[in-house]
């Protein structure tokens, strides 16, 4: 028996969607705020990123250590080190993204590194482009 005709499955578009960090009511609605698409993940990839291991009480391997390696001495090998950080990071912890670019700059004068990422966003073409900047604080 031949068949004619071909399945193809319904293409669902994938959204996703996050409550604000800072869990403050809208002021309009009194409901909490949600970050939707683009906007909801780049959220949870800055707090990645700026969560040191061990801030978690019941996953203490989430987060990247970028703030710890701020008081390191900063050359290249540290350069490698933030940038592998990040990238375990998010390949450990946000499966939405898929990682294209990772550039460190360090400003040592001031006690910050420059961060800046591109990536991918799941079932989306466009790319996405985040810059950080942190600063040592202690």
């Amino acid at each position: 028996m031949a068949s004619s005709g071909s399945i193809n499955p319904i293409s669902k578009e994938v959204s996703f969607s996050d409550l604000g960090i800072s869990m403050t009511p809208h002021p309009v609605t009194g409901k909490l705020t949600v970050k939707k698409n683009a906007e909801a993940v780049v959220s949870a990839i800055k707090n990645l990123i700026l969560t040191n291991r061990f801030e978690r009480p019941y996953d203490p391997l989430f987060g990247s250590d970028v703030k710890n390696r701020l008081f390191e001495s900063f050359d290249t090998i540290e350069q490698a080190n933030i940038e592998r950080d990040i990238q375990t990071a998010i390949e450990n912890y946000e499966p939405r993204v898929t990682i294209s670019d990772i550039t460190v700059v360090a400003r040592p004068d001031s006690n910050r590194v420059q961060v800046g990422l591109s990536f991918f966003i799941v079932n989306d073409a466009r790319p996405v482009e985040v810059g950080l900047e942190i600063e040592r604080t202690r």
